[in-house]
């Protein structure tokens, strides 16, 4: 039998509107507690429905989410820094996956160079993070503003895309 009160402070939906998304609901309720440690978990499962998905470079976006997060998880300087850069990189996955849920399967040349674009960026800023760990905090925090510029610079390349092609599948 469960009890009224919850023995863990993460498992609490007392709060929680059971309307809205999960994915807002815990990025929302993760500022106040371990952010990033939410945010993975999402990810992860996010990541796992794409395994599903008959476009390989759908799952390799997510899978590279995913590892982009737990490299951020390992660092210890700089974290309210790489909540937003982190918060861009959710942004972009949660925009491919409700264009996938709308459309189906998208497959133009244009989205499959911007999920190219998405992964080899994400990549060279988790290999350029792993490498600023051992530098000084300010120059930490102006490297992970770059990066959190180009990031969401790709994010509004995606939206524009998304923008185009619904226009385009309207009769």
């Amino acid at each position: 039998m469960f009890s009224e009160r919850s023995h863990s402070p993460s498992l609490r939906t007392d709060n929680m509107d059971l309307r809205a998304p999960l994915d807002i609901q815990l990025l929302g309720r993760s500022v106040a507690q371990d952010w990033l440690a939410h945010v993975i978990l999402m990810v992860k499962m996010i990541a796992a429905g794409a395994e599903f998905i008959p476009l390989p470079y759908i799952c390799v976006a997510f899978g590279t989410v995913v590892i982009f997060l737990e490299t951020v998880d390992k660092m210890n300087k700089n974290r309210d820094d790489l909540r937003d850069l982190c918060a861009g990189v959710v942004e972009i996955l949660l925009l491919l996956r409700d264009e996938i849920l709308i459309q189906g399967q998208v497959a133009g040349v244009q989205f499959i160079g911007l999920c190219e674009d998405f992964i080899s960026l994400l990549r060279l800023v988790q290999t350029e993070l792993e490498k600023l760990e051992l530098l000084g905090t300010t120059s930490v925090a102006d490297q992970i503003d770059h990066y959190r510029t180009q990031i969401n610079e790709l994010r509004s390349n995606f939206i524009v895309w998304f923008t185009q092609e619904s226009f385009m599948l309207k009769p």
